[in-house]
């Protein structure tokens, strides 16, 4: 018996997976949050807590610069939130700016090393994803990368975990399904070699689909990995030469 494997890889030239909405609002609905009136770190402006999602409408109102953040400008005047972490996993952090540059940093305490810092270019929505332990708390700034702080909401949510059936990227990470590594233990994504039997036959069609699938082979013909794939075995009836093609596939395939 001669065993072929056949290789259909997920191409960079495949658009990418659709994150969810940026203008969306996380689910649950957040919490409008309000400023704190109580005993507060010297740098902070607003404790944020641990009821999460919870959502943040700043007015243009600034103090002094607490904290100089490695993707932006010195000496730029911040409001420095305090946010408790929920649950031991990752954290979305959001910065959707009105009308300016806004950056976004997140350092472990007031004056202490920056964890993360995004300045995207012009008026764009920050996020920072940013692995938290249960109770643990951060301090979240917000600037201007130039000129005056503008008004802003902050969004605070903890990050979905990765489902690994429904074609969609549910952490936003840029990985779905069984290409996530939260899916690498799932049953339906245990690595099986060959994915599938071909049917009997010198002359043969098989359909098939890569979304979800992990990267189970690597091809030296290929400057990169991460792709999909799917092996299938064919044992062809006699001996001979046989040509094995992807011709009518809807993306560039190896």
């Amino acid at each position: 018996m001669v065993l072929w494997l056949a290789k259909v890889l997920w191409s960079c030239s495949q658009p990418p997976p659709t994150p969810p909405p940026a203008d969306g609002p996380p689910t649950p609905a957040p919490t409008a949050a309000t400023a704190h009136t109580g005993t507060m770190a010297p740098c902070v402006d607003v404790e944020l807590g641990s009821q999460l999602p919870v959502a943040f409408a700043s007015d243009s109102a600034a103090s002094s610069d607490r904290q100089d953040a490695s993707c932006a400008m010195p000496g730029r005047p911040d409001r420095v939130f305090r946010v408790v972490a929920s649950e031991d996993r990752d954290h979305a952090i959001e910065v959707r700016p009105d009308g300016f540059d806004a950056v976004v940093w997140v350092a472990a305490d007031c004056g202490g090393p920056l964890l993360a810092c995004s300045d995207e270019p012009g008026l764009a929505t920050e996020r920072i994803v940013l692995g938290l332990g249960s109770d643990e708390s951060v301090l979240v700034g917000v600037e201007a990368y130039e000129g005056p702080l503008g008004a802003f909401e902050l969004l605070v949510d903890v990050v979905p975990p990765e489902r690994c059936d429904n074609e969609l990227d549910d952490d936003a990470d840029g990985r779905i399904d069984c290409l996530d590594p939260e899916c690498f233990t799932a049953e339906r994504c245990a690595r099986v070699c060959p994915d599938r039997q071909a049917p009997a036959g010198s002359s043969i069609t098989v359909t098939g689909d890569t979304v979800g699938e992990r990267d189970g082979w690597d091809l030296g013909c290929l400057p990169y990995g991460g792709t999909s794939d799917v092996a299938i075995a064919y044992e062809p009836p006699t001996d001979g030469t046989y040509v094995f093609d992807l011709v009518g596939s809807d993306f560039d395939t190896v």
